[in-house]
C-alpha cells in the first residue's frame, strides 16, 4: 500500500531516530521546496543540452583539415552523445519526479514503499529509491561495479 505525505511535505525518519545525528526526529523536505529544486534542475539540464547540441552543429560544420581532426571531432561527437544521452535521461528522471509530486507519490521508495529521507531528496530531488533500495544487490552486475569502484579509490 503507497502512503501518500501528509499536508505538504515529505516526512521522513531523520538521522536522529537512527542514533546518528543530533538532529529531530523527522528529516522534512516541503513539496514546494522539491519542486523548486527539480524545475531548477530541468531548467538548467534543457539548457545544456542546448548549448551542446549548438556545439555540435558547429563542429559538424567545419570541415576537418586532415585524418588527425577527423579523429578529434569524432572523438568530440562521440563524447557529446554520451553526454545528451546521460541529459536526457536526468530530464526525463526529473519529469518522472514532477509526475510523482502530483500523483502524490513524491517521497515514497518505488521498490520498498518506505519514506526516502529528506537530506537524500535535498541532494537527489529525482530519487525514486531510498538508500537502502538504491545499493546494488550482491547478486546484481551494478553490484561488482560498485565494490570495484569503491575498492579502487582505497
Amino acid at each position: 500500500m503507497q502512503r501518500k505525505p501528509q499536508h505538504d511535505i515529505v516526512r521522513q525518519p531523520g538521522p536522529s531516530e537512527l542514533g546518528d545525528e543530533p538532529f529531530g526526529p523527522l528529516s522534512e523536505l516541503p513539496l514546494a521546496e522539491a519542486r523548486e529544486l527539480l524545475h531548477e534542475r530541468r531548467e538548467r539540464l534543457v539548457n545544456l543540452r542546448a548549448a551542446h547540441q549548438q556545439q555540435r552543429g558547429d563542429i559538424l560544420e567545419d570541415l576537418p583539415l586532415d585524418t588527425g581532426d577527423a579523429a578529434v571531432r569524432e572523438d568530440w561527437v562521440d563524447r557529446n552523445d554520451q553526454f545528451e544521452a546521460r541529459e536526457l535521461r536526468e530530464l526525463q528522471a526529473i519529469d518522472a519526479a514532477l509526475a510523482r509530486i502530483e500523483s502524490g507519490q513524491y517521497g515514497i521508495c518505488a521498490k520498498c514503499s518506505e519514506p526516502i529521507d529528506g537530506n537524500r531528496l535535498r541532494a537527489l530531488p529525482e530519487a525514486p529509491l531510498c538508500m537502502d533500495c538504491a545499493q546494488p544487490s550482491p547478486t546484481s552486475p551494478e553490484y561488482a561495479r560498485h565494490v570495484q569502484q569503491n575498492t579502487t579509490k582505497m
